[in-house]
């Protein structure tokens, strides 16, 4: 995750039907962020990652195989 200055973010795993399974919040750094998110217990399926923070908005998509 990039970013051009710190600032404190919500991570979210949504679901294909638009329901939120997990939600968490975490701090950024200015340059490039990981994060961890445990999904070993979901089910296998597509769903979108959501990071907040402010007004902006970024969704990636995931695919768990297992």
């Amino acid at each position: 995750i990039g970013c051009k200055q710190a600032a404190d973010a919500t991570l979210k795993v949504v679901d294909i039907l638009g329901r939120t399974d997990l939600e968490q919040g975490t701090k950024l750094t200015s340059g490039q962020n990981t994060a961890e998110v445990d999904m070993t217990a979901f089910a296998a399926g597509v769903y979108q990652l959501v990071i907040q923070t402010g007004s902006q908005q970024v969704t990636y998509k995931i695919v768990k195989a297992r």
